[in-house]
């Protein structure tokens, strides 16, 4: 959730208990006053900064590319080192001036000018090189910046142009594609630097950039080449779950960002399996995969252990933990013994629809629910056009499904409410 959004709930909440006298106005007021302290307030004008600072940036990279031949070589290269000293300057003096958030501002536009000046010495010079080199001391480059002047808007554009230097040579129809695995040292440091300068959008940027690319290496490492990558894949992302899970019941290690993070790892978690759903149907060799338990059978164990170790220490996520650990045990029956067995494919992936819906709802994390939600539709308007193979057999496992999930409706709050009246 926005802070913002956050912060307005909190003090509705706190008007709401003034109105009905369950709190009094000094008490009121002292809330107040707590939720909104430490919060950076950022005007309108400093969004109308950064937006001018990225039409600035946008304007040199389109100068060097339009390559104008009326000006010497001299003259564009003062152009753009004097105007990327400008940008570190005027950075200096807002950071002098106590204007944080300008500053770090045209830190973005000195790291823009950066890459400009990279262009343009590699086309004045005709220096031959790839452009996934450029774009790597480009991205190297703005890293550093962000980490020296802890720059938000700086860092996000390093984690932009780290997916770029990733994704530069893709060609969607051409030879067998190769994983670029350097990735994740460049990934995990600005991941670090992200949770060092507590930024949620830089985290964002992060689980979205590493959310494509886990998908990438399923597709061209495992979909497209061998199916152990696709389990050892999911097996991460379990034992993702269970920490984040951990976290978010325990100490918040990462400022209350762990919510947000599980939306991805249920995004990218549920776009595998669709798609091994998918694969398992077109290929007769997905069927039969026993040689590929291990690591899910490690994530099981690991996803228990984290599970036993939250239930002494009475993590509030501890019921969610055990059942992470229980759909850690599915996949790797799944991925081995029971991978031929009809129906169980189809009933996962509206069992982990379920599970985030249950889950988000547990949490107060609407996104999640939505997800879910989502998921679920999803799931069932594809078992629809390409399961079971006859309308009779389709209509069969919804049926059966529908009844198993009334009949746990009923059941199973049931059982929850005996178990708190005996313990």
């Amino acid at each position: 959730m926005a802070i913002w959004n956050k912060r307005s709930i909190l003090i509705g909440a706190i008007e709401g208990w003034q109105k009905r006298d369950l709190i009094n106005a000094d008490i009121a007021d002292q809330l107040r006053a707590d939720v909104t302290a430490n919060q950076r307030e950022r005007s309108f004008g400093g969004i109308i900064v950064l937006l001018g600072v990225i039409c600035l940036a946008f304007g040199a990279m389109t100068f060097v590319a339009s390559n104008w031949e009326e000006m010497s070589r001299l003259a564009r290269l003062v152009t753009i080192f004097g105007s990327m000293i400008g940008a570190w300057a005027t950075a200096i003096i807002f950071k002098v001036k106590g204007k944080e958030w300008v500053a770090q501002t045209f830190v973005l536009l000195g790291c823009a000018l950066f890459g400009a000046g990279i262009m343009l010495i590699g086309q004045i010079y005709h220096i031959q090189g790839e452009p996934k080199d450029a774009t790597w001391l480009w991205a190297v480059g703005t890293l550093i910046a962000a980490l020296c002047t802890r720059s938000i808007p700086a860092l996000s554009f390093a984690i932009i142009l780290f997916s770029v230097w990733n994704f530069i040579d893709f060609n969607l129809f051409g030879s067998k594609l190769s994983t670029n695995y350097s990735f994740l040292v460049y990934w995990l440091i600005c991941a670090v630097a992200a949770w060092w300068m507590r930024s949620r959008f830089s985290g964002h940027m992060a689980m979205l950039s590493l959310g494509v690319w886990t998908i990438y290496v399923a597709i061209v490492e495992g979909f497209d080449g061998e199916p152990f990558f696709v389990f050892a894949i999911l097996a991460v992302l379990f034992v993702m779950v269970s920490l984040a899970l951990f976290s978010d019941g325990w100490k918040s290690s990462f400022y209350g960002f762990e919510k947000t993070a599980l939306n991805y790892l249920f995004l990218t978690l549920g776009t595998l399996v669709l798609m091994w759903h998918i694969a398992s149907m077109e290929d007769s060799d997905w069927q039969n995969l026993p040689i590929f338990v291990w690591p899910n059978l490690l994530a099981v164990v690991v996803c228990g252990g984290v599970a036993l170790l939250g239930y002494r220490l009475s993590n509030h996520n501890h019921y969610d933990l055990i059942v992470t650990t229980c759909f850690a045990l599915v996949l790797a029956l799944l991925a081995g013994p029971f991978a031929a067995v009809p129906f169980l494919k189809e009933a996962l992936l509206l069992a982990t629809s379920i599970w985030a819906v249950r889950m988000g709802w547990r949490l107060e994390y609407r996104s999640l629910t939505v997800i879910g939600f989502i998921a679920f539709a999803a799931a069932m308007i594809l078992i629809y056009f390409v399961t079971v193979g006859t309308l009779l057999g389709t209509a069969a496992f919804y049926l059966g499904a529908g009844v198993i999930l009334l009949v746990s409706a009923v059941v199973v709050p049931r059982i929850l409410k005996k178990k708190e009246v005996s313990s």
